[in-house]
C-alpha cells in the first residue's frame, strides 16, 4: 500500500482498523471496507477517465 501513488485517503490505517473491528462488530469493518471500495472505484474514474467502472461497481453493489 504504501507503495500506492494513488489510494483512498488513510488507506493502511483504515485497512486495519476494518480488519481489527471484525472481531468486535463485523458488520462496522464490512461498511469500512465498502466505503474504501467504492472510493477506489471514485479514484479510477477521476485518474484513470478512460476505465469504464459502471459494471464492476454494479457488481459490486450487488446483495449478496
Amino acid at each position: 500500500m504504501g507503495q500506492m501513488h494513488i489510494a483512498p485517503h488513510n488507506l493502511a490505517p483504515r485497512f486495519k482498523q476494518a480488519f481489527g473491528i471484525v472481531s468486535i462488530d463485523p458488520l462496522a469493518g464490512v461498511y469500512q471496507l465498502h466505503e474504501l471500495i467504492e472510493e477506489s472505484f471514485s479514484l479510477v474514474e477521476t485518474h484513470l477517465g478512460e476505465l469504464n467502472t459502471a459494471q464492476a461497481r454494479e457488481r459490486f453493489r450487488e446483495r449478496r
